[in-house]
């Protein structure tokens, strides 16, 4: 796989349904420290989303799930592109 600088484990990875994009998870010792990132497939640039974990695409790969512990606790969506569009939907976990 690959290894990012400065992060203690990268996982969770979850293949956009086109197959061009990669998002995953990265954790760097704390829960606040816990990001998702995604990555284009051709590129490899892995680009910081938002904090979070265990991202999972949409079936039509227009927004990825993403469990939070800020600024809520719980289930959120999110469009990879675009920051000011996450919505929070229940509390809980595992948003697969």
């Amino acid at each position: 796989f690959f290894k990012l600088s400065a992060r203690d484990h990268v996982g969770a990875p979850s293949v956009s349904p086109d197959g061009k994009t990669l998002a995953f998870d990265s954790f760097a010792g704390t829960v606040a420290g816990d990001t998702v990132y995604v990555m284009d497939m051709e590129e490899r640039k892995p680009r910081k989303l938002c904090l979070g974990l265990m991202p999972t695409w949409s079936p039509d790969g227009k927004r990825l799930a993403i469990n939070r512990n800020a600024p809520k606790y719980g289930i959120w969506t999110r469009r990879p592109a675009d920051e000011n569009n996450a919505e929070h939907h229940a509390t809980g976990w595992g948003g697969q």
